[in-house]
């Protein structure tokens, strides 16, 4: 009988085991999932046809702001007087 307990005792830890590793594996690929969106989209904001970065970059609008992107996704607001006209 306690041979029969032992032995259900480790199955149920190794299913625990692999469930918990299952939801690590599907964690990480949502996350990265939505970190390749992100740099694709940007939402509803609109892309500047007229101006550009203090450095050349491509300049994003929403309301009432001006950003743009750098390679990680990672918004840099500018101010207006900041933005140069395209060339």
């Amino acid at each position: 009988m306690k041979k029969i307990l032992a032995i259900v005792v480790i199955l149920i830890g190794i299913s625990l085991t692999s469930e918990a590793q299952q939801h690590k594996e599907s964690s990480v690929t949502q996350h990265q999932a939505k970190s390749n969106s992100s740099q694709k989209g940007h939402g509803n904001d609109k892309e500047s046809t007229d101006k550009v970065g203090p450095k050349g970059q491509k300049i994003y609008i929403t309301d009432v702001r001006y950003y743009w992107v750098d390679k990680n996704g990672n918004r840099h607001y500018v101010e207006e007087v900041e933005l140069k006209p395209k060339q």
